[in-house]
C-alpha cells in the first residue's frame, strides 16, 4: 500500500511537472510573439512616419524652388527697369500669391547706402487678399528681416 501510494505521487508529480513546463514553454513563447509583433509594428510606424516627412521635406523643397525661381525672374526684370510703381507692383505681387498658395504675402525694399551702414526701406508690401503701401519703414530694425538683410549688404559689397 505504502509503495502504491508513493508510486501514485510521483506519477502526479510528472504529471505537474509536464504541465509546468507547457506553460512555462507557453508563456515563453507567447512573450517572443508579443516582442516579435511589437517590433514589426515599431518598424511599420518607422517607415510610415520616414515617407511622410520624405514627402513633406520634397513638398517644402519644391515650394522653395518655386518661389526662388519666380523671385529671379522678378529680380531680372527689375535689374532691366527703372524704378517699380506701385501699380506695377500690384501686378506682380498679386500674380506671385495667386501662383503660390504657399506665399503669404511680399515686401519691395529699397537699398539706400550710408555712411554708417546700408539700410532697407519698405516701399510697398503685400499680404494675401490685401495690397498695402508702406513707405519708410525701416526693415534692419524688424528681427525676422535684419539677418537676411545684413547678408545681403555683406554679398552685394
Amino acid at each position: 500500500m505504502f509503495l502504491n501510494n508513493s508510486l501514485m505521487n510521483n506519477k502526479q508529480n510528472k504529471v505537474w511537472i509536464n504541465y509546468l513546463a507547457a506553460l512555462a514553454l507557453g508563456v515563453a513563447f507567447s512573450i517572443i510573439l508579443l516582442f516579435i509583433t511589437w517590433n514589426n509594428s515599431l518598424e511599420s510606424e518607422k517607415r510610415e512616419f520616414a515617407l511622410a516627412s520624405s514627402s513633406i521635406k520634397d513638398t517644402v523643397a519644391r515650394n522653395v524652388q518655386t518661389a526662388n525661381d519666380s523671385l529671379n525672374s522678378l529680380a531680372a526684370f527689375l535689374e532691366t527697369s527703372s524704378d517699380l510703381t506701385e501699380q506695377q507692383y500690384s501686378i506682380i505681387s498679386g500674380s506671385l500669391l495667386g501662383l503660390h498658395p504657399f506665399m503669404e504675402g511680399a515686401v519691395y525694399t529699397t537699398r539706400q547706402v550710408e555712411g554708417t551702414g546700408d539700410t532697407f526701406v519698405i516701399k510697398y508690401q503685400s499680404v494675401r487678399n490685401s495690397i498695402q503701401g508702406r513707405p519708410e519703414t525701416e526693415l534692419l530694425g524688424n528681427e525676422a528681416y535684419s539677418n537676411a538683410l545684413n547678408e545681403l549688404s555683406e554679398k552685394t559689397r
